[in-house]
């Protein structure tokens, strides 16, 4: 019976405060508007003073206590992750000049061999079916028509086939269809290019020519390749050798153009 009772009690109550809450409300605005607004201006300043003092409390506690320690955290932070950005930044131009100077590094003792200059790829070197490529070098930095190229190892890659003011076209040596005389362990062959870095050669059967041998060409005066496999059949008088430039021809940015 108490329990039935209680529940409309409390709620009677709650609507009660409301309807003196909202009768408190109208009964200030209807006095402020016969008053001409001087109410509003009598507690305006009261009101600044407790808003004032209320900012100043909320800055004391984020200036101290717990509040100051997030805070402090938070700009921590911030800072840590703009000091790792800086130094990501340096890393990545440290790589760079790594880079560069191991590229240059790598063809600075085929300089002190033949006389030249190191030019870049600019062009992909399986862009054109013909087996050519662009350097970024020509007739302004000496470069001529018929200049070998060589890749950082000291392998010939191809010769310059045209010139331009700053730039040049190369021929691979190893361009399909191409043929390229050499010699292999003392004998004379004549490589067919195949693309890619790679050409074939008959050779008599006879030949003391090994997988690894080093092919060098009389045109080029320079090593072209090595022997990567040999084809041999008992009834025929030749033997066949797969050559390879001993480069990574897809990934080569950086060659060396000897002097004509």
């Amino acid at each position: 019976m108490t329990a039935q009772f209680y529940r409309p009690q409390r709620e009677d109550r709650g609507r009660s405060r409301l309807l003196y809450a909202t009768a408190l409300i109208i009964i200030v605005f209807l006095l402020d508007m016969v008053a001409g607004g001087r109410l509003r201006a009598a507690i305006r300043t009261p009101v600044s003073y407790v808003y004032l003092s209320l900012e100043s409390a909320r800055d004391t506690l984020l200036l101290n206590g717990i509040f100051s320690s997030k805070l402090a955290l938070q700009e921590e932070n911030t800072r840590l992750k703009s000091e790792l950005s800086d130094y990501r930044t340096k890393d990545a131009l440290y790589a760079a000049m790594k880079e560069e100077n191991e590229r240059l590094h790598s063809v600075s003792g085929l300089a002190e061999k033949v006389p030249g200059r190191a030019a870049s790829v600019i062009s992909s070197l399986y862009a054109s079916a013909y087996g050519t490529f662009i350097i970024d070098t020509g007739i302004e930095e000496g470069v001529a028509r018929g200049a070998v190229v060589f890749a950082p190892n000291g392998f010939a890659v191809g010769t310059v086939m045209e010139t331009g003011s700053h730039s040049a076209l190369v021929s691979q040596l190893f361009a399909p269809g191409k043929s390229v005389e050499a010699m292999v362990s003392g004998t004379s062959v004549v490589l067919v290019g195949q693309g890619g870095g790679n050409a074939r050669a008959k050779a008599p059967r006879e030949s003391e020519i090994s997988v690894g041998d080093v092919v060098r060409s009389p045109q080029v005066d320079a090593p072209i390749g090595v022997v990567q496999h040999i084809e041999s059949d008992a009834t025929a008088a030749d033997q066949e050798l797969f050559v390879r430039i001993p480069t990574n021809l897809q990934t080569l940015s950086l060659v060396y153009v000897g002097r004509k």
